[in-house]
């Protein structure tokens, strides 16, 4: 986004942010799902002190983080309202398998989530490049 534009940007901080925090949900529910892996494995993946209820209640927090910079993209004038609401939806999406990960703190919940990381990222980049291509 630098390089394009020649500066940092709000567009490129907001797209840094949502990546930053995107990556937390999904990197938990991997480390739940492999935590026995890494640890036969001999690699400290997360505190093993850390439940499934944590790392779904860290999850859940820093997805919850995401929607105010969706609405960062909408007030910069990155998107307009009907992929607002797209992508407010899928972070909403996002919040609740994370909350759902903190409450059955079971691996088909931990799954859910991580494959709901591997579907909400795309779809908030594709969201910016039909809003860039289609609706400027």
């Amino acid at each position: 986004c630098a390089a394009i534009e020649g500066a940092i940007t709000p567009l490129g901080i907001l797209l840094f942010s949502i990546q930053f925090f995107w990556q937390f949900p999904h990197f938990w529910a991997i480390a739940d799902l492999a935590k026995e892996d890494y640890r036969f494995a001999g690699f400290k993946i997360i505190n093993e002190n850390d439940t499934a209820r944590e790392l779904g209640l860290m999850s859940l927090l820093c997805a919850g983080l995401l929607l105010p910079l969706v609405y960062g993209l909408f007030a910069f004038g990155y998107i307009g309202i009907a992929n607002l609401v797209f992508m407010s939806i899928l972070t909403f999406i996002y919040m609740f398998l994370s909350w759902d990960f903190s409450k059955k703190m079971t691996r088909p919940a931990a799954l859910k989530l991580m494959f709901g990381s591997f579907f909400y990222l795309p779809m908030i980049l594709f969201g910016l490049v039909v809003e860039q291509y289609f609706f400027t």
